[in-house]
């Protein structure tokens, strides 16, 4: 049973959502829109100047990794997961002009992409160039999986934070197997099968009990020999992160692609993230620099209204769309490889 810091029952959402009770439901449905329209559509609405437009700042000098952030309002935290949450907010969001479309251009699996540029792992080359799905394949290989027809999408995406990105960024197998174990295992995650009428099969509890592993700390055990087994493969990213942590503490900083540095104090999580998370957003705001030379020079009517980390948020003009699709595209992932022979991925 969860329970508060004072040693008191929990009732968070998690707990509720797992009661099978109308008034739980209740509940938690009335917090969740609580939240949207205390924290997300009041703000927005406050800030909404005389023009009927909202003009969050962006900032390039806030966060430490190097990312941007955003503020008044925080325009990189429109809630996305929650369905319900996704369509009330951003049902209410247009373009600055009615005639235009609005439009995100997002890179895809940027933050892996830079970190291979960094490493060169030929493993991880090997899968961005050749089409893999590396969350799909170590999905099969933690779970002792027939095949990757077994994985289900739910899985593959709690495999790409809990694990593969968890060890390549300074985690270890306890800590992956105990956030697994709580976002697969005990969310009652399922198999996926072709036959059944919705798609899922056992669930992933009722697999891995057949397989001996009953209880969160057999998962801890189980996983300690997944790990060694994932830095076999993956040993040289190993090797990159050892240097990289051992060229900190000889020079007290880390530096990105783009020549930035990050002094202080620094977990080993910091040390291996900055320049991932630095190079990417170095690598967005270049991207969106010669894009904007592009449209001045060309005199578009699409307007670039902000960025969310990986992506450009547009507001394309209708006579306009498919000339700015296809300038971002060669711009964001061929362009940018001309000019940088770091990048030796495709993008």
């Amino acid at each position: 049973i969860n329970q508060t810091k004072g040693g008191d029952s929990a009732v968070s959402v998690d707990v509720l959502e797992e009661l099978d009770n109308p008034i739980c439901k209740k509940v938690c449905r009335w917090r969740k829109i609580e939240k949207v329209v205390g924290t997300f559509i009041t703000g927005y609405k406050e800030l909404t100047t005389a023009d009927n437009l909202i003009h969050p700042s962006y900032n390039l000098h806030t966060a430490r990794t190097g990312r941007s952030s955003s503020t008044d309002p925080n325009w990189q935290n429109i809630p996305k997961r929650d369905k319900e949450q996704k369509k009330i907010i951003r049902s209410g969001i247009y373009p600055p002009n009615p005639e235009h479309h609005l439009a995100e251009t997002d890179y895809g699996s940027l933050e892996i992409r830079v970190f291979t540029c960094h490493s060169k792992d030929p493993v991880l080359i090997d899968y961005l160039v050749n089409g893999g799905d590396m969350h799909r394949d170590e999905a099969v290989h933690v779970f002792a999986l027939p095949s990757k027809e077994y994985v289900h999408k739910e899985v593959r995406q709690a495999m790409k934070m809990g694990w593969n990105f968890a060890l390549l960024y300074g985690s270890y197998y306890r800590a992956c197997a105990i956030k697994m174990w709580e976002e697969i295992v005990m969310r009652g995650l399922c198999l996926a099968d072709k036959t059944s009428p919705d798609g899922k099969g056992m669930t992933m509890r009722q697999w891995l009990a057949n397989k001996g592993v009953m209880t969160e700390n057999d998962f801890i055990w189980w996983c300690r020999d997944r790990e060694q087994e994932f830095w076999e493969r993956f040993h040289v990213t190993r090797e990159y992160r050892d240097k990289i942590i051992a060229d900190y503490n000889e020079n007290g900083f880390v530096r990105t692609k783009f020549g930035f540095t990050r002094p202080g104090i620094l977990t080993k999580n910091q040390i291996i993230n900055t320049p991932t998370q630095g190079t990417g957003s170095g690598m967005l705001t270049w991207s969106a620099t010669k894009l904007l030379e592009i449209a001045r020079k060309e005199g578009w009517r699409t307007v670039q209204n902000g960025q969310v980390h990986d992506s450009l948020v547009t507001s394309p003009h209708p006579d306009e769309v498919q000339h700015v699709f296809t300038t971002q595209e060669y711009v964001m992932t061929q362009l940018i490889r001309d000019c940088f022979d770091w990048i030796i991925v495709p993008l």
